[in-house]
């Protein structure tokens, strides 16, 4: 005798066949929630209705989906497939999805524009599932379980151009992989234990607008001169890593200079006479600083009176 969620899997299929605007979910409980998108041609704009995935979706013809997976949808993946061929975002956030669950995902690789795994349980092998995808352009991993190994992957991904890595273990990233990413536009790698090593072909990413290296002490000024190279970057985040005012130097002359909207210093060892100078440098640049060239002022230490 078939089990109550298995005839549950196969009403779903059933009810796909028939209507491909109709889902089936299970009706008392949501596996997560729908953002439904619809384009107005005439306006250029689209309206958004959400609802949950519970029960019977009556999709409309033009709608588009983008899917926020909750506990349930982690508990119970199997009702996933069925609406593969609509789902263009998949956002799995802060809830337990392990590479165990991965088969229920891969009908969504053709399809997804933009995927998040942000603080799951994915691995660089659950990933996987997304090698070669031809429309995903848009891929948050932060917080995650994958490593350097991943590049090897996302290197495969034509239409990537913003790529979210922050708060992993990616010491030991093959640097060659890095740099296949040659579409990138946004790169965030905050706080992923990188250093010079994992930076060493940054400079092949000529459309990188955005770098986030934050909070990586293993990034000095060695990297700088690759960076420097980057002709269209906009903004650049230094926070917290070992670059001093000697490695900033490689901006003086860069591409970069003329194209640099943001250059965020918090935490580096720049004093206020060095940021005056810079400024020079890059007079259409914001320069964000804590004002205390990279130490703490003694006024804080001062007693209270």
């Amino acid at each position: 005798m078939l089990s109550a969620s298995m005839l549950a899997i196969l009403n779903a299929q059933i009810v796909h066949a028939a209507d491909k605007n109709l889902l089936h979910f299970p009706a008392d409980k949501s596996v997560g929630t729908l953002r439904l998108l619809t384009p107005d041609p005439v306006k250029g704009t689209k309206s958004e209705r959400r609802i949950f995935a519970r029960g019977d979706v009556q999709l409309r013809p033009r709608e588009t989906v983008r899917l926020e997976l909750n506990w349930e949808g982690v508990e119970h993946p199997e009702f996933l497939p069925q609406i593969a061929h609509r789902v263009t975002g998949l956002y799995i956030k802060r809830v337990p999805f392990d590479d165990s669950k991965v088969k229920y995902l891969r009908p969504f690789a053709p399809n997804l524009h933009q995927f998040t795994a942000e603080d799951s349980d994915l691995t660089d092998r659950g990933i996987m599932f997304l090698r070669g995808a031809p429309e995903l352009s848009v891929l948050n991993l932060s917080h995650g379980n994958v490593t350097g190994r991943c590049f090897e992957t996302l290197a495969t991904m034509p239409a990537l151009y913003r790529l979210n890595l922050g708060y992993n273990q990616l010491k030991g990233a093959d640097p060659s992989l890095i740099g296949r990413l040659h579409g990138l536009r946004d790169l965030r790698i905050e706080s992923a234990q990188i250093g010079d090593t994992e930076l060493a072909q940054v400079d092949k990413l000529k459309d990188l607008e955005c770098l986030q290296i934050a909070s990586n002490k293993g990034v000095t000024d060695k990297s700088m001169p690759l960076i420097a190279r980057l002709p269209v970057l906009n903004e650049l985040f230094l926070d917290d890593t070992s670059v001093t005012f000697s490695g900033l130097k490689s901006l003086k002359n860069a591409k970069c200079r003329t194209t640099l909207k943001k250059l965020s210093l918090v935490r580096l060892p720049v004093t206020a006479r060095q940021m005056v100078e810079m400024r020079k440098w890059m007079p259409q640049a914001k320069l964000i600083s804590d004002g205390t060239g990279g130490h703490v002022p003694l006024e804080v230490f001062a007693p209270l009176h």
